[in-house]
């Protein structure tokens, strides 16, 4: 049986991110090691669809209320990731 694929977690920055690690989310959870999914420019107005496994906290939670927030990214814990990316190769 597959496991579960990991959470994908929403984080609004004013800034392109530089670094992957210690980065809390919407939701609250602080991801140690992070890997980008996606990531995303605001000044984009086009319609963009997330997939299925984003955390349900992240997308009920507003971002924080800053006219400065320019980029949203979905990220995951980056060893959990590589775990999947390889067993999907397998």
């Amino acid at each position: 049986m597959k496991p579960p694929s990991p959470k994908l977690h929403l984080l609004d920055v004013s800034e392109p991110l530089l670094s992957f690690s210690n980065l809390e989310m919407r939701c609250g959870i602080v991801l140690k090691n992070a890997r980008m999914m996606f990531g995303r420019v605001e000044e984009l107005k086009a319609e963009m669809s997330l997939p299925f496994n984003v955390c349900i906290k992240c997308l009920q939670l507003n971002p924080p209320p800053s006219e400065k927030r320019e980029y949203l990214y979905g990220l995951i814990e980056a060893e959990r990731g590589q775990e999947v990316k390889g067993e999907e190769a397998a």
